[in-house]
C-alpha cells in the first residue's frame, strides 16, 4: 500500500522522522507504483532546480527609472487657498459664531414654563388626584392630560403590605410559553 503524495514529498525532503523513514524506504523499494510516484516527485524537484534563476536586476532598474521619471515632473497641486486676515477680524467672526450658538441653544433647550415669557401662550390642565381609583379613571379615559399631581402623605415612611412573590403570566391569564401544556 503506497502512501499519499504529501507523505512521499515529505520523505523526499527528509522531513519524516527515523522510525517511519525506514518503513517508507521499504515500501518504496518493494512497490513499483510507489517507486514511480517517488521518482516523479524527484523529477519535479530536479526540473524546478535545474533552470537558471532569471536576472531580476535589469527589470528592477528599468521599473525604478520609470517610476522616478513619472514623479519627477509632477507639480504638487495646491488643495487649499491661503487667505490672510487680521486678528481682530478673526476674533469678531469667532464671537459672532459663539453668539449665534448660544442663542440657538437657548431657543432649543428652554423649558416649556419659560414659553409664556417669550409671548407664547401654553394651555395645560393640572389635576389633583385624591385616590388611586380616580387616577386610574383619568388614565383610562384617554383624554390628554399634561400633568397629574399626586399628594403623598406627610409621613415619609411607607409600610409594606403583604409579602412579595413571583407570579407567572399564565397564572394571571397571559399566554403560555411555546410547548407548555396545561397540567390538571
Amino acid at each position: 500500500m503506497c502512501p499519499d503524495d504529501q507523505l512521499l514529498s515529505a520523505h523526499f525532503d527528509h522531513e519524516v522522522p527515523s522510525p517511519w523513514k525506514e518503513q517508507l524506504d521499504r515500501i518504496i523499494d518493494s512497490d513499483i507504483v510507489c517507486r514511480q510516484k517517488f521518482d516523479r516527485i524527484a523529477a519535479v524537484h530536479t526540473a524546478l532546480h535545474a533552470g537558471a534563476e532569471p536576472d531580476f536586476d535589469a527589470a528592477k532598474d528599468r521599473i525604478w527609472d520609470s517610476i522616478q521619471s513619472r514623479t519627477a515632473y509632477v507639480q504638487p497641486h495646491q488643495r487649499f487657498r491661503t487667505v490672510s486676515i487680521s486678528l481682530p477680524l478673526a476674533a469678531a467672526a469667532a464671537m459672532a459664531i459663539l453668539a449665534v450658538g448660544v442663542l440657538a441653544s437657548y431657543m432649543l433647550l428652554r423649558t416649556p414654563g419659560n414659553a409664556a415669557t417669550a409671548g407664547v401662550f401654553e394651555s395645560g390642565v393640572t389635576i389633583r388626584v385624591d385616590d388611586v381609583e380616580q387616577l386610574l379613571r383619568i388614565i383610562n379615559s384617554g383624554d390628554p392630560v399634561r400633568q397629574v399631581q399626586i399628594d403623598l402623605p406627610e409621613q415619609s415612611r411607607f409600610q409594606f403590605s403583604g409579602e412579595p412573590r413571583l407570579i407567572r403570566a399564565v397564572d394571571q391569564g397571559g399566554e403560555r410559553p411555546f410547548g407548555e401544556t396545561e397540567q390538571p
